[in-house]
């Protein structure tokens, strides 16, 4: 098992909340509180060409033409 788990405390209740982090396929962290409902979760989204282009333009690189592909199913 590549991920780990663990506990902070919830930034809206103050309880204690399960936290679960891994890096396989990609970097992520998962929070849950089982008090108040208070969770976050990895969103996998993609830029569109004009996003990707100006990001590009801030990093001083060459704008693209035409999006690279993009996996819906990454998981």
């Amino acid at each position: 098992m590549s991920g780990h788990s663990s506990s902070t405390t919830c930034p809206n209740c103050n309880n204690d909340c399960d936290t679960y982090s891994d890096h396989k396929p990609f970097d992520y962290v998962s929070v849950r509180c089982l008090e108040c409902g208070f969770q976050t979760i990895t969103n996998i989204v993609y830029m569109d060409l004009e996003e990707l282009n100006e990001e590009r333009e801030n990093m001083e690189l060459e704008p693209l033409s035409e999006l690279p592909e993009q996996d819906e199913n990454i998981w």
